[in-house]
């Protein structure tokens, strides 16, 4: 059998529909984990930041608190910062993770909270990875989201947290980029449970757990696809009920920078 022949063959058996052969590798380009959060400023650094520096100085810091969560894009260099906020004095800002890259005077800076443990019974409380005005170039896959919960009691499979007989509307996360793709509707922790690889659910009573709550983990990479987000795009969650009574729930996703 001819060279040639052997290699016909061996590509039709590795691709027998004739598609577009794709292999899952690892990646080299950066690493990110994020948390959902919503919009509460914009503003802009106001005297340039460097490497490790844990305070950053801004024009405008009104608004933002400690616990928020303080984002920094670079744009000539196309770099992202992720930091908690620790305290805040008039316009500087002091965060519990050191800049990773030096920020110039005008940096792009947003502030808002992670908490979804919200009110969105009447107005439903949307979160973003990157939900700003801002057109942030950097493209991101994001191949998982992480989900915690945590309650003051019991929680089982028919409540959704702690909250009984589950949510009336349901939490969403969908897809924004140019139209908006629904991906899935939750409303009690069995149909979280449903959805997720690995599903734990805590309790108080448990010496090795001390609290109340769940946590799980949906691999979209399972579904054979990533979700890609590119300039402008966004992937949010809604939250449609009142979750106030929940003491912490939050959701972060994992993925890679695009080259």
């Amino acid at each position: 059998m001819g060279e040639a022949k052997r290699t016909e063959l061996m590509e039709n058996w590795n691709n027998p529909r004739g598609g577009v052969d794709a292999n899952l590798q690892d990646q080299i380009t950066d690493a990110m984990i994020v948390p959902f959060s919503n919009v509460i400023v914009e503003t802009e650094v106001a005297i340039a930041g460097s490497i490790d520096d844990l305070v950053i100085n801004v024009t405008n810091g009104t608004g933002i608190l400690a616990g928020h969560l303080l984002t920094l894009y670079n744009g000539e260099a196309n770099r992202v910062y992720f930091g908690n906020v620790l305290s805040v004095s008039t316009n500087a800002i002091t965060v519990d993770t050191p800049l990773d890259f030096d920020y110039p005077i005008d940096t792009f800076v947003s502030s808002g909270s992670t908490e979804l443990a919200v009110d969105g019974s009447s107005t439903p409380q949307i979160f973003g990875i990157r939900n700003t005005e801002e057109a942030i170039p950097l493209s991101v896959d994001i191949t998982r989201l992480i989900v915690t919960c945590l309650a003051t009691t019991v929680c089982d499979f028919s409540t959704f947290g702690d909250i009984e007989g589950g949510l009336t509307v349901g939490i969403v996360v969908r897809t924004k980029n140019g139209r908006y793709k629904n991906l899935f509707n939750a409303k009690t922790n069995l149909e979280l449970s449903g959805l997720m690889f690995d599903f734990d659910i805590f309790e108080a009573i448990n010496p090795n757990q001390g609290v109340d709550g769940f946590k799980g983990r949906m691999t979209i990479k399972k579904l054979g696809v990533v979700i890609r987000l590119g300039p402008g795009e966004d992937l949010q969650l809604i939250i449609q009920d009142n979750l106030s009574s929940l003491t912490s729930f939050k959701v972060s996703i994992q993925g890679h920078v695009v080259d």
